[in-house]
């Protein structure tokens, strides 16, 4: 084995170590969840503070999918936009009592993207993602629950554009998985059926 191909294993096992074991999920809920009436929730746009123009649009989508899954109304977002695109500026933080009163939702989640990135090593990348997340009261302004999802997504090919392009490939599962694990522990809503059948989960694919 030459020097330089050893290099690159020695490199390649190294990261493998570092993101192989995920970060934890902290999240909080209130104690009081099931006796606040919270039956309908408006997921507003994500607050991006990366370069990658399409998260948000993949992560709202895919949050408002799984609050259906945990018993809540589907509100589409562009049905939310259209009404609060009236009054506000795209990328303002709308306060919660303000998307209560022109939604007539109970409660707003929040999403921000704090981090997406791919860092490419030889013909190997990795794509790290850092989300925060916040759902509040729309009548008290509260946060009612909230939690911190960081995951990554390693790919691995035999040149540089074939990781590439896996790469791209990888963006909604990612999302998805992110998604999936932030959201267990969400309270489950009016409609929620515990013994649906249940569906395809990113996570357990994953493991």
């Amino acid at each position: 084995m030459s020097l330089k191909l050893l290099k690159s294993f020695c490199l390649f096992f190294c990261i493998f170590l570092v993101f192989a074991c995920g970060k934890k999920v902290s999240h909080k809920t209130v104690p009081d969840y099931s006796e606040r009436g919270i039956r309908s929730i408006g997921v507003l746009p994500a607050m991006n503070k990366t370069n990658e123009i399409q998260a948000g649009r993949i992560l709202r989508e895919r949050i408002i999918e799984e609050l259906y899954f945990k018993g809540y109304p589907k509100i589409p977002g562009t049905t939310i936009d259209a009404k609060l695109s009236k009054s506000y500026k795209e990328g303002a933080k709308i306060p919660p009592s303000v998307v209560g009163e022109m939604l007539g939702v109970d409660a707003v989640l929040y999403c921000t993207i704090s981090e997406w990135k791919t860092s490419f090593f030889l013909t190997y990348a990795v794509i790290s993602v850092s989300v925060s997340f916040e759902l509040r009261s729309s009548k008290t302004g509260e946060i009612l629950w909230s939690t911190v999802k960081s995951v990554s997504r390693r790919s691995l090919d035999i040149s540089k554009k074939e990781v590439e392009l896996k790469t791209l490939q990888d963006y909604e599962a990612i999302t998805h998985e992110l998604v999936d694990a932030a959201m267990v522990n969400f309270p489950e809503g009016p409609n929620f059926i515990a013994n649906a059948p249940q569906r395809k989960s990113w996570i357990r694919d994953w493991f």
